[in-house]
């Protein structure tokens, strides 16, 4: 379906095409997966130090290539909690 501009624009896992299309960004995506496997689903089950120092360890890059900080990690999982928030509350409406 249609991904709301608003709610993506920017966010991580998230690229704006050349004709303005939202997609998923493939590497970023896997990065998220790497979060959730790592936490187990639990988002805040891994302090945000550990996996960011993890994700650098494992080879990866934030957006701007450079080693992963606490503070990103922490955006991501805010992220991440609220699409889950989000999705359940309109699967139950």
């Amino acid at each position: 379906g249609a991904v709301p501009e608003a709610e993506y624009l920017g966010s991580y896992g998230w690229r704006v095409e050349e004709d303005g299309r939202i997609v998923e960004d493939d590497q970023e995506q896997e990065v998220i997966s790497k979060i959730r496997e790592r936490t187990r689903g639990r988002l805040f089950a891994a302090s945000s130090a550990d996996l960011a120092e993890w994700l650098t360890a494992q080879g990866y890059r934030n957006r701007r290539g450079r080693p992963w900080h606490r503070s990103g990690i922490l955006r991501i999982l805010r992220a991440m909690r609220e699409r889950e928030a989000a999705a359940t509350a309109e699967a139950t409406s």
